[in-house]
């Protein structure tokens, strides 16, 4: 009878145990499947997926993959990134002289990870683009050291962590991490503030000048951060020029490319709208500031844009720029109509 009432006891407290722990899990099912989602999001493995390429094994002009309808193009320093009908175009600094190859992953929620990889004489400089299913990210650039070469993309991996991309190699090296949050979209929105990405950037201002300013939509259409242009022209002073300078060289560079290379990924358009929008901001703070610090701007010679137009080409992009600019009305631009006179004064021997 004692055996049979301690057998009783326990098979109470057991059922109670069991009560309480199935009472434990119920009791918050919007915790559970926060923490669902929370484990869904880490560790996000891309595998890579194989491109078709057209050109050299390390000089490659275009490549594709049909099935995830993804074309990479890389022309005289421009990389073109087209995912299904979202376009992504932007300037690379280097210029591929060494060699480059361009690398898609993709992962199984159809996210994409596109690294240009360009050949450095000691190692890599990856440039890293992310597709979300809406739009093309630029995640930023970052160089690889390596003592031996060797096939390093052979055993790379890539994962998603949140919000964190990260690239391993292995043998030692470090891995690259991207906050894909603090990143550009190919619609040339940021999760970060302009002041943010300005501060960021000021040792390295080529990657606003040439990135961020200046691109094109889904539709191919040229889009202008005005937001960007307008804090170059607040924040620039005679010794703290650097932005002004490097969109000055940016504009020129696709001036040259235009009409000399004839590369180029601009309608001629569009070209001379950029040089509008561009030099507005540039030529102005030339005039303001350039003779209180000399050195800073090359004796006069350095940041201005419309005096290149004018000494360069004065029988082409000249003439059409000013009729262009009259036709859209100088593009209700403030500057502009007074920057075109400035630039007519310049010589050979730069400015008055």
């Amino acid at each position: 009878m004692k055996n049979i009432l301690n057998l009783i006891v326990l098979l109470f407290f057991f059922i109670t145990i069991s009560c309480k722990e199935n009472h434990s899990v119920n009791r918050d099912p919007i915790a559970s499947k926060d923490n669902a989602l929370d484990s869904l999001e880490k560790n996000i493995e891309f595998k890579q997926i194989i491109l078709k390429c057209s050109g050299d094994d390390y000089s490659a002009k275009k490549c594709i993959s049909e099935k995830d309808k993804v074309a990479i193009s890389f022309l005289e320093k421009t990389i073109s990134i087209t995912i299904k009908d979202i376009v992504f175009k932007a300037n690379i600094e280097n210029s591929g002289e060494l060699g480059y190859q361009m690398y898609l992953y993709g992962s199984p929620q159809n996210n994409k990870v596109i690294i240009f990889d360009t050949f450095l004489e000691n190692g890599h400089l990856f440039y890293t683009y992310f597709y979300d299913n809406t739009s093309i990210k630029y995640l930023g650039k970052k160089e690889v050291i390596i003592n031996e070469e060797s096939s390093i993309l052979e055993n790379i991996r890539i994962n998603k962590n949140k919000n964190e991309l990260i690239i391993s190699f292995g043998n030692s090296i470090t891995d690259l991490k991207f906050n894909i949050d603090k990143s550009i979209n190919s619609d040339n929105t940021s999760n970060i503030s302009i002041s943010e990405i300005m501060e960021k950037n000021k040792s390295n201002p080529e990657e606003v000048t040439n990135h961020l300013i200046f691109t094109k939509d889904r539709n191919n259409k040229l889009q202008i951060n005005t937001e960007i242009l307008s804090y170059i022209q607040k924040n620039t002073t005679a010794q703290q020029n650097q932005y002004t300078l490097a969109l000055e060289k940016y504009v020129t560079h696709e001036i040259i490319k235009f009409y000399d290379d004839k590369n180029s990924p601009w309608t001629e358009e569009e070209l001379i709208k950029i040089i509008a929008f561009a030099s507005n901001t540039t030529d102005p703070l030339h005039k303001k500031f350039w003779k209180e610090s000399p050195d800073n701007w090359h004796n006069g010679m350095w940041g201005n844009i419309l005096s290149f137009c004018y000494l360069v080409y004065p029988e082409t992009l000249w003439i059409k720029l000013q009729n262009q600019l009259k036709k859209e009305s100088y593009y209700n631009l403030p500057y502009l109509k007074e920057m075109i006179s400035y630039a007519s004064e310049f010589d050979k021997f730069g400015p008055p």
